[in-house]
């Protein structure tokens, strides 16, 4: 006795389960790798920023500035620990990490910091309020503006500040404290 035509090509329940796998491996595959910064960076947020904040003794928000009528999110520093490592550094409230030609986002910020475990590192900031004045005028050049505060390399990492920083900064290597 031969089996309708239409009985060979309706999905059992096997196959609507191979279907629903394939979906839910695809489907998140497919996504990170049309968005990985996005992703990186939203990890990063949720994960490594706040113990950062917390090592270095600083929070950072996010803040719209405008240029003419582009709006911008902007990253500032919106409080610091009087003994925090970015205080002793020179840095102060309401200041704009800067890249070479734009505002450095929060992430970027972050991993700059976490090279001070390996190396004294070098960050560029801007008072936030003579930032948003130029970028009100219509002045996008940073490249002359702000000044450097000096990050020195720092000596103790607690455990957890360690795991992080081997986790997040590939180069960086954990060593024995003596």
């Amino acid at each position: 006795m031969h089996k309708p035509a239409h009985l060979f090509i309706a999905p059992t329940g096997i196959h609507w389960l191979c279907i629903a796998i394939i979906a839910l491996l695809l489907v998140p595959l497919t996504i990170f790798s049309l968005e990985p910064d996005r992703i990186y960076n939203a990890y990063f947020r949720t994960f490594a920023t706040p113990a950062v904040e917390r090592e270095f003794g600083f929070r950072m928000e996010r803040t719209r500035m405008y240029f003419h009528t582009q709006a911008l999110e902007v990253f500032v520093i919106k409080s610091l620990e009087p003994e925090g490592v970015l205080a002793k550094a020179g840095v102060r409230v309401g200041d704009v990490p800067l890249g070479t030609y734009i505002p450095k986002n929060d992430v970027a910020f972050c991993r700059d910091l976490l090279r001070s475990h390996a190396q004294i590192t070098q960050i560029h900031l801007v008072n936030g309020d003579e930032y948003e004045a130029r970028l009100g005028r219509g002045e996008s050049s940073i490249t002359n503006v702000g000044y450097n505060a000096i990050i020195p390399k720092q000596n103790y990492l607690h455990p957890r500040q360690a795991c992080a920083t081997a986790i997040f900064n590939p180069c960086f290597r954990v060593k024995a404290i003596p």
